[in-house]
């Protein structure tokens, strides 16, 4: 485990029930793309969270179709797909399968999505908030850093404003 994961788990503690196991190579087979190591260790301990009703990340396992990594990156997707198709000039990035692709893993309370950048290596996908030309945020580091720095409020992320208050209310949902 890296230690930016093992700062998440001092700071988001032992969830209340161990989540499925995830089988990475049927996940990864489904998606055809292997995903960051450092996602994958996360879920292997967490299962979807939701964070102070304002942050959720999905789960491969998980039984809710948002909260479910492979379905609710088929809803997002498919939702921008359909709207960079309409119309491409007002769209950073196109939606995954296309090269360099967003693929969802989480969003917030607002409807900001939290996605990766799908360019070059897993381990160097960027992070992307928001999807819009002049309405998105990259960040250049992988997901237990940005989901750490959020938390801790060190990154400030204009798409999903400024984390202030530590971190009060965690759901772990199935």
């Amino acid at each position: 485990m890296s230690d930016v994961v093992d700062r998440l788990k001092n700071l988001l503690g032992v969830p209340d029930f161990t989540p499925s196991p995830v089988s990475w190579s049927d996940v990864e087979a489904e998606l055809g793309l292997e995903l960051p190591q450092d996602f994958k260790e996360f879920c292997d301990y967490y299962p979807a969270i939701e964070l102070d009703d304002f942050l959720y990340l999905t789960h491969p396992t998980a039984r809710d179709k948002y909260d479910n990594f492979l379905s609710n990156a088929v809803i997002q997707g498919t939702a921008l797909s359909e709207l960079v198709e309409e119309d491409p000039d007002q769209f950073a990035y196109g939606s995954y399968p296309a090269l360099g692709g967003l693929l969802a893993w989480g969003v917030n309370a607002f409807g900001q999505n939290l996605y990766w950048a799908t360019e070059g290596k897993p381990d160097d996908w960027k992070i992307v908030t928001g999807d819009l030309v002049d309405y998105h945020f990259l960040y250049a580091g992988n997901f237990s850093s940005f989901l750490l720095g959020t938390l801790e409020g060190t990154i400030r992320n204009p798409i999903l404003g400024h984390y202030d208050d530590r971190l009060k209310k965690i759901k772990f949902r199935r």
